[in-house]
């Protein structure tokens, strides 16, 4: 076997020459110290030399005349070389060593110049060479990770230490003192950590934790490297492994290897093939979310806050309460631009690891620092929902992950808008039904007034927060003019923490009209407002009164008969016919009723209300009866108001007169005696007959009632009545006296009497108080009893007292006739002793109503007297009396 020893070029590109001066001189070629060893025609070795830096050859050719000059040799480092003067005889050529320094393995630009003696350029020649790395970086591990299989380029860590094995490769031709150290860099950070030491994507430069290693020709090792806490806004990061031999350096971020061969055109390529590799925090951060609807995951997280807060926001109450969330976006909240808001995180977390892991999750804003140790079981994705107060408008939050030495951190622009809610709200409008009565507006917001009236809103405002809040209340109209509503367009407030005002805003109308009405509550420091809006139906209702009753009374007393009118009258059924008449387009409904009033405003009686529909354009008559207990002169008053709770309206009043020729002027008890006076309040000069009795009760049941007494009364007479009540128990009473008028009131063409009544409650255990002189049952006006009735002018008393024995004993003057029959006792356990008085001066003789006597209903004078009484009455009549 033939052995040839071959010296080739080392060398990467082909030579490009450039001739500045002279035709004849130039560069030939340009090589380096490192062989190609061939051992036969099949075989070659390629052999870094063992002083690593390679020596540079320059072939140089003379031309047809000799050349003085100088090698001038730079590297693309910024190293340079200069021979010395060199002859380069015609026509030969000359090879020129060049030592240069290089600090980087691997290609490098060098620019070889022939100088002349003074320094100007002969020719030039740009040339590629490489300086081979005789360590190899067979592998970069952590100490504790994992590696899936089909991703042999990703390494799970979940340790602070790392492996690094190097290797004296096999072109390597000498011993090494290798000096090591690792860098921990960004995954997208490519350049040399150690010529950007301090760039933002080098987490860790360990130069100054670098160890030296003797590395025998063909040997490995390990070498071992802590690095400290990394903080990284990253998951993932690179190890950059760094070596230096005989003052030359280089990296790579995972294995790497040199390799030296030949192309087909025998020139010689040098590369190291460098295997990247990432490393993965053991727990990653999968996807981060800001919560803005309802679920069950953060109900307790919002209960807790807004329970520990002290705010309450009942929108956000009755969404949870309803356990209905849906996809409605209700959060995050803010009430005051001022304060922090709550913001609900969620954040999904993955174990990349193939064991359980931990994680210390924190987040982190201006106001706010929340931290969270999750533990994952091996491979589990977990969601995690944590809340953080955020300041606004920054809506800035850094969020940590710290899986013991690796900390991943990232500073998020939520780019959210919190929902902005008032912290105060309109807790309930009610609006006014009269002498300070308030009623709820519904939930239809729909209210109906009428034009004229003056109606007062009472408007209570909630504060749902944590602060003593001031602002204002607005009133807007949105649908007519603003003219046209009477009220204050605003109302300031301040409320406590969490607590309640109210607010009175009187409003009327001065034309009938429909639109909304725009309530606005402005918080001092809010974002937002609160609003209501209530529909207001302003209505112009008129009414008419008409007298309906079939009853004539008689009103005037001739000589030759009696005169007749159709007006209200005591002891009857009046009948009212109200008719109603709406102008507006569209039916009206409403409550309606009747009172009746005295000329002095005092309450003499009212109807039942009713609901009535007043057709639109049209007309609605409605029908109501009155009972009056006395004759009297007052006014009639239709009210109405809308069904949906406002406050009553006087929309028609009508002078009425229920008459009575008679009149109860008073009626008093004091020490077990009852005075009363009858006048004669008629404008006529014809005696009247009349008719008088009483009934006590006691617990609504009556227990006694006296006989009927007859009597003639005179124009401008008064008749006093004295009765004395003996043997009342300790109790309350109620004393009804009637008096009955015949023959005042024709009902078809038959004559009725006219019946007053009026009572006062009797308190028998307690004497000279003030008695009631009732008109009805619904009011009643109180008479002070300060000095008794003076009766001692026997001429004018007329006075019958009840007994239980009448005395007909009969005085000139006084123009009584008596009634001499026993009383009829009702209740036979009633002990009430009855005397009759003519004149006070008379000795009234006593006798129990409880004797056999009184068991007799009438006697037989009684009998006597009461016809002859009713034929006086006839003949009276008969008269026109």
């Amino acid at each position: 076997m033939d052995t040839k020893i071959v010296f080739m070029l080392f060398s990467l590109l082909a030579l490009a020459t450039v001739q500045i001066y002279g035709e004849d001189l130039k560069i030939v070629d340009v090589w380096t110290s490192n062989v190609l060893v061939g051992t036969s025609t099949h075989t070659t070795e390629y052999y870094i030399n063992p002083k690593i830096t390679p020596t540079i050859f320059v072939k140089v050719y003379g031309g047809s005349y000799q050349h003085d000059v100088i090698l001038e040799v730079k590297s693309d480092e910024g190293e340079s070389w200069k021979s010395s003067l060199v002859p380069i005889l015609p026509h030969k050529e000359e090879v020129i060593p060049a030592e240069l320094k290089f600090k980087e393995f691997g290609i490098h630009t060098i620019y070889v110049s022939l100088l002349d003696k003074d320094g100007k350029v002969l020719t030039s020649k740009k040339a590629t060479i490489a300086v081979p790395d005789p360590i190899d970086v067979v592998n970069i591990s952590c100490e504790d990770s994992f590696i899936n299989e089909s991703k042999p380029d990703i390494e799970i860590c979940n340790s602070p230490w790392f492996i690094v094995t190097l290797k004296n490769n096999r072109y390597s031709q000498s011993d090494y003192n290798v000096k090591v150290w690792i860098a921990v860099v960004s995954q997208n950070f490519n350049k040399d950590a150690s010529k950007y030491p301090n760039d933002k994507g080098v987490l860790y430069y360990g130069k100054n934790d670098s160890k030296v290693i003797y590395l025998a020709k063909g040997s490995e090792r390990e070498i071992k490297f802590k690095i400290p806490p990394i903080t990284a806004k990253e998951d993932i990061i690179k190890i950059q492994v760094h070596i230096n031999v005989s003052g030359i350096h280089d990296y790579s971020d995972g294995p790497a290897y040199t390799l030296i061969y030949t192309t087909d055109g025998y020139k010689i390529k040098y590369s190291r093939i460098i295997q990247h590799k990432k490393f993965y925090y053991p727990i990653s951060l999968q996807d981060f979310q800001i919560v803005t609807t309802l679920n069950k995951d953060v109900v307790g997280i919002l209960k807790n806050y807004y329970r520990t807060s002290k705010i309450e926001d009942v929108e956000l109450e009755e969404l949870i309460k309803s356990r209905n969330y849906g996809d409605t976006k209700v959060l995050p909240r803010i009430y005051l631009k001022d304060d922090p808001y709550l913001v609900i995180t969620k954040l999904t977390l993955v174990n990349r690891f193939n064991d359980k892991s931990s994680v210390v999750v924190t987040l982190e804003s201006d106001t706010d620092r929340i931290t969270k140790e999750v533990e994952l079981n091996k491979f589990e994705v977990k969601e995690i929902y944590l809340p953080v107060s955020i300041k606004y408008p920054k809506n800035r939050l850094n969020i940590s992950l710290q899986c013991g030495t690796y900390k991943y951190e990232i500073s998020e622009n939520l780019k959210i808008k919190p929902i902005a809610v008032s912290p105060v709200y309109i807790d309930s409008i009610e609006i006014d039904k009269g002498n300070g009565v308030y009623r709820p507006i519904g939930n239809n917001y729909y209210v109906d007034l009428f034009i004229n009236n003056n109606c007062t809103l009472k408007i209570t405002l909630k504060n749902c927060y944590n602060k003593t809040l001031s602002g204002n209340l607005t009133v807007d109209a949105l649908d007519f003019n603003k003219e046209i509503m009477k009220c204050p367009s605003r109302l300031s407030f301040r409320i406590n923490p969490g607590g309640k005002t109210t607010l009175y805003l009187p409003i009327s109308f001065n034309t009938a009209v429909k639109g909304d009405i725009k309530f606005t509550v402005k918080v001092d420091g809010a974002l937002t407002s609160y609003s209501k809006i209530f529909h207001f139906n302003v209505n112009n209702i008129k009414a008419d009164i008409e007298y309906i009753s079939p009853y004539s009374v008689k009103v005037t007393l001739l000589k030759n008969g009696s005169q007749y009118s159709n007006i209200p009258v005591p002891g009857y059924e009046n009948k009212f016919k109200i008719t109603f008449r709406n102008p507006m387009d569209e039916d009206i409904r409403v409550f309606t009723w009747i009172e009746v009033k005295g000329e002095n405003n005092e309450f003499k009686e009212s109807s039942d209300k009713k609901i009535i529909c007043i057709p639109s354009k049209g007309e609605k008559s409605v029908y109501f009866k009155l009972k009056f207990n006395e004759g009297f002169k007052g006014y009639l008053q239709v009210y109405i108001s809308p069904v949906n709770y406002s406050n009553p309206i006087l929309v028609a009043s009508k002078y009425i007169t229920v008459f009575s020729p008679l009149s109860i002027e008073k009626l008093q008890y004091n020490n077990s005696k009852i005075y009363g006076e009858i006048k004669y309040s008629y404008t006529c000069t014809k005696p009247i007959y009349y008719r008088y009795w009483y009934v006590l009760e006691k617990d609504n049941e009556k227990v006694f009632e006296s006989t009927k007494y007859s009597k003639v009364i005179y124009p401008g007479e008064v008749n006093k009545i004295e009765f004395r009540l003996q043997g009342l128990k300790d109790s309350e009473y109620t004393l009804r006296f009637f008096v009955e008028i015949p023959d005042f009131v024709k009902i078809n063409y038959t004559d009725y009497p006219i019946l007053l009544e009026r009572s006062i409650k009797l308190n028998n255990t307690i004497e000279n108080t003030s008695l009631l002189n009732t008109t009805n049952n619904n009011s009643s006006n109180t008479i002070e009893n300060t000095s008794l009735l003076n009766t001692t002018n026997n001429n004018s008393s007329n006075t019958i007292e009840n007994t239980s024995l009448l005395n007909t004993t009969n005085n000139n003057s006084s123009n009584t006739i008596e009634n001499t029959s026993l009383l009829n006792t009702t209740n036979n356990n009633s002990s009430i002793n009855l005397s009759v008085v003519y004149n006070e001066s008379e000795v009234t003789k006593s006798m129990s109503s409880t004797t056999k006597e009184s068991e007799t209903s009438n006697g037989i004078i009684g009998t006597i007297f009461a016809s002859i009484m009713e034929i006086v009455g006839r003949i009276f009549h008969f008269f026109g009396f």
